[in-house]
């Protein structure tokens, strides 16, 4: 179980690497001045199925057989059913993930009995949204990974279409994790509506993944820097949720500068 936020000491984490690269002002919003956001779907309904698969590998890893489809759906509902100010609404938001997410998961427990990854039965709790604490660039990291496998780890991705190859190769989260469990890690990607899942590992090239550990160490430092001094540059707009108009804080990135925050 997940270490309660206020009792975790000061740390980055992946989903800041992410966030900083694409938008330092947005990462300043949301990690330096604890701004609220509001819950978006895409990105909510992700955390739904990730609940409900955790509670699936939970019972495998005590020694169940695991869940049906519909109490692993039924679960993300419930995690859903926690945000009462989603982007779409509520009700909305409920029925979309339902009809999204049955055809993927119906697959995704057909499928890991018979293909890749051999049953995908995780060998103790600790196995399943693992916590790992490591130390990139001299910062303290936190990681969780959904489910760690003897040989490979695995994280889950609820997509609306395939990761490119090219992604998955130069995908920062698989390497660092990588590093630290010391083991191949592969997105389980499962594509919304539709009865398709698909493993995406990535290449094996050494300087691939060593050019993106030297990115990762990059982003780190430039994130101690814009700490230090106050620099939080505006995306341009790059970031995804400028570009589709739910960024909350697009008015407030447009004004002129504010103390503690000053454009590149």
């Amino acid at each position: 179980m997940r270490t309660p936020r206020e009792e975790l000491p000061e740390h980055l984490s992946w989903s800041q690497i992410w966030l900083y690269s694409t938008c330092p002002r947005l990462y300043y919003y949301r990690y330096i001045e604890r701004l609220e956001t509001q819950p978006l779907y895409v990105l909510s309904s992700g955390r739904a199925i990730h609940a409900g698969l955790e509670a699936h590998n939970l019972s495998l890893a005590r020694g169940g057989a695991g869940l049906s489809c519909a109490d692993i759906i039924d679960i993300g509902v419930a995690d859903l059913a926690t945000l009462d100010d989603i982007d779409i609404g509520k009700e909305k938001a409920i029925a979309q993930f339902q009809s999204e997410a049955i055809n993927p998961v119906t697959r995704y427990l057909y499928w890991t009995q018979r293909e890749d990854l051999g049953g995908a039965t995780p060998i103790t709790e600790d196995d399943v949204e693992r916590e790992i604490w490591f130390k990139v660039g001299g910062s303290l990291f936190l990681g969780y990974v959904d489910l760690v496998l003897p040989d490979r780890f695995v994280d889950y991705k609820f997509v609306g279409r395939w990761k490119y190859q090219t992604d998955v190769d130069h995908d920062g989260q698989l390497a660092i994790y990588g590093e630290v469990l010391k083991r191949p890690g592969c997105f389980v990607q499962l594509l919304r509506r539709r009865e398709d899942v698909k493993v995406a590992y990535p290449s094996e090239s050494a300087d691939v993944r060593k050019k993106v550990l030297l990115w990762v160490d990059s982003q780190v430092a430039a994130i101690a820097q814009s700490k230090q001094t106050g620099l939080f540059p505006r995306c341009q707009p790059s970031h995804w949720k400028c570009q589709a108009g739910k960024c909350e804080f697009f008015d407030r990135c447009q004004t002129p500068n504010k103390p503690g925050v000053t454009s590149a």
